[in-house]
């Protein structure tokens, strides 16, 4: 599909300049745009299902068994502000 976009003059300027920062050009900017937006799945509706958080959860925490166990003092808000004590 060719999409044909009409842009003014600042839009086209701060288009080439973000396109610039990536090194690409305006073109290939916006098609990574447009698939970085675009579901994959047209039929997706982008809400994140519990069970798909279940998933996520799990391979986020994939090897946090081998993490030590810490004793709670150490998330005491008044350890992070020993030094200014």
């Amino acid at each position: 599909m060719t999409l044909q976009i009409e842009l003014g003059p600042e839009e086209e300027e701060h288009l080439a300049a973000k396109a610039r920062l990536y090194a690409m050009a305006p073109e290939d900017y916006v098609h990574k745009l447009i698939q970085n937006d675009l579901p994959l799945d047209p039929t997706a509706t982008q809400k994140l299902t519990a069970e798909d958080i279940e998933q996520l959860s799990m391979r986020l925490s994939e090897g946090s068994e081998n993490f030590p166990i810490l004793p709670v003092e150490v998330n005491d808000r008044a350890s992070y502000y020993e030094e200014r004590l």
